[in-house]
């Protein structure tokens, strides 16, 4: 316990923010239906913020980045992930 606030286990912290980046995991691909060893990415590499407008493809990496510690967001939104596809899930 730290200050008064109990200590949360790491792994807890890990799926709360998205920063398990890198980190492997098995999950079915929306593209080819198969369940895939794939790797958990920043939501800034996301298709939707880098090929965005002009305008967004500016903050596209700011957005992205905020994403990535906003609390619950892999929870709610699910973590992003590449397939060996090729493929962008979410």
């Amino acid at each position: 316990m730290v200050l008064g606030i109990p200590e949360l286990p790491e792994d807890l912290i890990r799926r709360l923010f998205n920063l398990d980046q890198g980190m492997h995991v098995e999950t079915r691909c929306k593209s080819c239906g198969k369940l895939t060893d794939q790797v958990v990415i920043s939501y800034e590499l996301l298709p939707i913020l880098r090929e965005a407008g002009v305008d967004l493809a500016l903050m596209g990496p700011l957005i992205g980045r905020l994403m990535d510690i906003i609390p619950l967001m892999p929870i709610l939104v699910g973590r992003p992930t590449v397939c060996r596809c090729g493929t962008v899930n979410r």
